[in-house]
């Protein structure tokens, strides 16, 4: 057995965190998941906690993640960094990969796809959907 990854899952959909959650732990050995509906909770989690990596949603209530980044930058500059949304545009793609976001999925992807970025990024490497030509 390896080493655990922890992952912290942000979403402010509790049912979508469950489904993503699920999903992880059925197919991905050695990971433990932490999850957490917001902005300020994420950096709370993140002030007492150490993780390898964040699956993020970009629509958070009360919370830009333009400036969620860069704050979690601050506190852990090596933490990868993987985006979800129902939602992508090639501009938001393009401004997440200037806060060196490692990856990008749309909530639309099939399992194997978002399983696929998960892995890869957890394991510092970097995805960006297939859908995206930037």
């Amino acid at each position: 057995m390896g080493k655990i990854q922890k992952i912290l899952l942000i979403d402010d959909q509790p049912v979508m965190s469950m489904l993503m959650d699920m999903l992880l732990m059925k197919s991905i050995s050695d990971i433990k998941i932490d999850q957490v509906e917001g902005g300020a909770k994420a950096l709370e989690k993140l002030k007492a906690e150490s993780y390898d990596m964040l699956l993020l949603d970009v629509h958070l209530p009360f919370y830009s993640i333009f400036d969620l980044i860069p704050e979690i930058r601050q506190m852990n500059p090596n933490i990868r960094i993987l985006v979800f949304t129902a939602s992508p545009d090639e501009d938001l793609v393009k401004k997440l990969k200037k806060l060196n976001v490692k990856g990008f999925v749309g909530k639309g992807a099939s399992k194997q796809e978002t399983i696929f970025a998960v892995k890869t990024v957890l394991h510092g490497g970097r995805y960006f959907s297939s859908s995206f030509s930037i």
